[in-house]
Formats: structure tokens, C-alpha cells, sequence
């Protein structure tokens, strides 16, 4: 199977200032992709950007947490009024655990040691990863 390996800051070799920057479940995105045998597949997660992220937190928050006279389809109409061509992604289901959903902000080249911002944000590679067993 193909796939794209993510890091968690803790696992990187960035100076300890650079680390304690990043939030939970934050993850840095490598351009290092890889063939695994199936048999070395943990469980699936989800990595997403920021925004899709925000409003994954938002679909888990209390459905009650903006309370609004309108209903939500006219809130809808009111937001998209003038971006028509705004296409959300799909979020996880509601039945996958928190603990297998990330996002991701930025890349991180681990020959250099450093990190970049992502250029793919909006890329839809990016939604679905594999956790393995191996680590590097």
C-alpha cells in the first residue's frame, strides 16, 4: 500500500522552542512517500488542514453552541451568498475515534531539519493516512 509519512513534532529533530509551538495533534506532513506491506497497518487516521479541522471541532462542540432566531440553511445561504464555488471536503464520520484525527499546517524536510508551510492545503491526497507500527 502507498502513503505519505507524517510526523508528530516530538518526533522531529526541531529545536525544543520550534516544538512547543505546535498544538495537540498537530502533525508535519513529509514528502517522503512509501509502500508498506498491509500487514504493518495499525489503523486508519485522518489528517486534515486547519479549517477542515475547525470545523470537525465545530460538528463535535454541543449542537446547541450558537444559538440563532434563522435556520442553519439560511445561515448557510447568508455565508455562501457570494462564494457559490466553495466545496468543503467531506469530514470524518462521526464514528471515528478523536484519537485518529490530526490536521496539519506545515511540512517538515527531515534532511534539513526544518520545516515549511504547506503548499498543499487544499490538496485531497491529504485527508486519508495510514498509522503503522514501524518507526523511523
Amino acid at each position: 500500500m502507498s502513503l505519505i509519512w507524517y510526523y508528530h513534532p516530538e518526533h522531529t529533530e526541531l529545536s525544543m522552542r520550534v516544538k512547543e509551538r505546535f498544538l495537540p495533534n498537530e502533525l508535519l506532513a513529509s514528502k517522503y512517500w512509501d509502500c508498506v506491506n498491509v500487514a504493518c497497518i495499525e489503523d486508519k487516521c485522518y489528517v486534515l488542514n486547519l479549517n477542515e479541522y475547525n470545523r470537525y471541532c465545530v460538528r463535535e462542540t454541543s449542537p446547541n453552541l450558537f444559538e440563532h432566531s434563522e435556520s442553519v440553511g439560511q445561515l448557510k445561504l447568508l455565508l455562501n451568498r457570494n462564494t457559490s464555488s466553495v466545496h468543503h471536503r467531506p469530514l470524518p464520520a462521526k464514528t471515528v475515534g478523536n484519537q485518529n484525527i490530526f490536521f496539519c499546517r506545515y511540512v517538515y524536510d527531515y534532511r534539513m531539519k526544518r520545516i515549511s508551510k504547506n503548499p498543499s492545503l487544499t490538496n485531497p491526497n491529504t485527508i486519508n493516512a495510514i498509522t503503522t507500527t514501524s518507526n523511523m
